[in-house]
């Protein structure tokens, strides 16, 4: 069907456009439920319907035409204020956006609608368009398209629309790239970073010339690397867009009132770490949804607004990516997360008494553990929490949370910007290299001498803690860590190299055997024998052709609090 170039470039643009214009449309539909006395906001809904059934029109899609006309039809009798779009419709218009994505899908990836059927749709919106209308005996002319709404109808892009809706004057700016080639862009700078580390490692004695040469050649990488990363990067809202049809759909379903409030959509990170966070934060959602937030006569007989808030937040601090999943509903109760434990024999009785509240709340992320008596279709709190704690593990990142019964629950999520290319520490552990992300790292501190070593060494609870001026942190020999044996510090040592790490304010020091130098590393995926590992976030060549593993330090630091 899509032979020649022109033709494949028509077919990408008209998935492209028509994809934005459905989001579009569904961002204006709830709006619209939120606030329907605003007589622009449908007519930007329509004029939108209607370029869409143009585009249809356009390469030849005859059914997907007739279904753009029939929902232009009835968004043309709200227009002409003869139906009232409430809820029922609204959500019928939100199912036929739901058909036009299943549609493309399809078109994307057969060239073809197949077997689709489009019918049963088209004939609810005839069947409300003709019973709601004034008359009450409205007929529908499939055969003749609609109109345009006027002359420039056809031109009108979806973010023309959204400026007249209030959206914002600024122009957007799209560069579509197949991300294939981006992602072979950055194998292929990355590569180059390697070659210039074996270059340099070649490279015993040299001039002062040869010395400016890799200076410049070194540059150049870094501002070419740069330029990538940031093509790869992305922001959050792209995947936060949709979630307000999705709490709008969970809070008709379960019989709520629920306010979806994002902040910091703009924030913007790796598109590898996004797709990450798209699929653990539904869950979440999903969970605040069925049980967080509780049903408006609860609320209100707690002294609560009958609407219930959830809010999503993000900011960039240093290269984190900070992400709150806020609701003010009835919190997550330490006591019976405590008597869960106990049915499971997760704890023994002596443990759970010890065990403070806030320590208690993060049983949450044990596996299989929920507070729940009845796990519903939605979700079930707590079921599938330890899945979201090792996805986010699994990218370098850590998780908190802090609730209060009765007044609702907060979740933290730190996460790295990107894990593409990244500034490392390498350092040496039982002849094995290991790189540091260089945006954890305070200082590096050795000491010499039984004597020194000893004056600066402690224990704290059989925890071994170093004091490095005048402060004691977690000390993790890595060595003995990574082995999976007790921690313990050789007194009788002559030397001890330490990387003081810190994460959200948190630091730990870890002991290694020897400090090697920075540079830039390309990180790639760990190999499948080290998957399970936490406290590993990936690997990376060495100048020398060895494998360097990239520590989790945030995975470190959650384990020494």
């Amino acid at each position: 069907m899509f032979d020649d170039s022109i033709q494949q470039e028509l077919f990408r643009e008209f998935q492209s456009e028509n994809r934005e214009i459905i989001a579009l449309m569904e961002q204006q539909l709830l709006e619209f439920e939120q606030q329907s006395d605003d007589p622009e906001l449908i007519n930007a809904i329509f004029r939108s319907m209607h370029t869409l059934k143009g585009n249809c029109r356009m390469l030849g899609f005859s059914e997907l035409e007739a279904l753009g006309h029939d929902a232009e039809t009835l968004l043309d009798r709200v227009r002409e204020q003869i139906l009232p779009l409430d809820q029922t419709l609204n959500s019928l218009l939100l199912e036929t956006l739901d058909l036009f994505r299943l549609a493309l899908d399809a078109i994307a990836e057969h060239g073809e609608m197949g077997n689709l059927n489009l019918v049963p749709m088209r004939e609810q919106l005839n069947h409300w368009a003709a019973r709601n209308s004034a008359s009450g005996a409205f007929e529908l002319d499939l055969g003749e398209p609609t109109p345009p709404a006027s002359p420039s109808a056809d031109h009108t892009s979806p973010s023309i629309e959204a400026r007249k809706s209030g959206e914002g004057e600024h122009e957007l700016q799209i560069v579509r790239l197949p991300i294939e080639r981006l992602d072979s862009l950055i194998n292929l700078t990355g590569e180059l970073g390697t070659g210039l580390n074996h270059l340099r490692h070649a490279v015993k004695q040299s001039s002062d010339q040869t010395e400016l040469a890799f200076e410049v050649l070194e540059q150049r990488l870094h501002s070419l690397q740069d330029l990538v990363l940031q093509y790869r990067m992305q922001p959050i809202g792209q995947i936060w867009e949709p979630y307000y049809r999705l709490v709008r759909d969970l809070a008709i379903s379960t019989d709520k009132k629920v306010m979806l409030e994002i902040e910091g959509a703009e924030t913007e990170m790796d598109r590898s770490l996004l797709m990450a966070v798209k699929d653990f934060m539904i869950h979440m959602v999903r969970n605040a949804l069925d049980h967080g937030i509780e049903p408006p006569e609860l609320r209100k007989a707690l002294g609560k607004p009958p609407i219930g808030r959830l809010s999503l937040s993000a900011s960039n601090r240093h290269g984190q990516i900070f992400i709150r999943i806020t609701d003010d509903g009835q919190g997550i109760d330490p006591n019976r997360l405590r008597q869960k434990a106990l049915e499971m024999e997760l704890l023994s009785p002596n443990e759970a008494q010890q065990l403070s509240d806030q320590d208690a709340l993060k049983l949450i992320f044990a596996p299989g553990l929920t507070t729940m008596d009845n796990v519903t279709e939605l979700s079930g709190r707590g079921t599938g929490m330890d899945a979201v704690k090792d996805a986010i593990t699994k990218v370098g990142g850590t998780i908190d949370l802090d609730s209060e019964t009765g007044k609702g629950t907060q979740f933290l999520i730190r996460i790295p910007q990107t894990m593409a290319i990244i500034p490392a520490l390498i350092v040496t552990i039982a002849d094995v290299h290991y790189a540091i992300p260089q945006g954890n790292i305070v200082e590096l501190v050795s000491y010499y001498g039984q004597a020194e070593i000893g004056d600066h060494l402690d224990h704290k609870m059989r925890t071994p803690m170093i004091r490095i001026r005048d402060q004691l942190h977690p000390l993790f020999p890595m060595a003995q860590l990574l082995e999976g044996e007790t921690l313990c510090v050789d007194r009788n040592q002559t030397a001890m190299h330490l990387v003081k790490v810190q994460n959200d304010h948190h630091t730990s020091v870890l002991q290694v055997d020897a400090i090697e130098e920075p540079m830039n590393i390309v990180v790639k995926p760990l190999p499948p024998v080290f998957s399970q590992l936490n406290l590993l976030a990936g690997s990376t060549v060495m100048p020398d052709g060895e494998i360097a593993f990239l520590l989790n330090i945030a995975e470190l630091i959650q384990e020494s609090r």
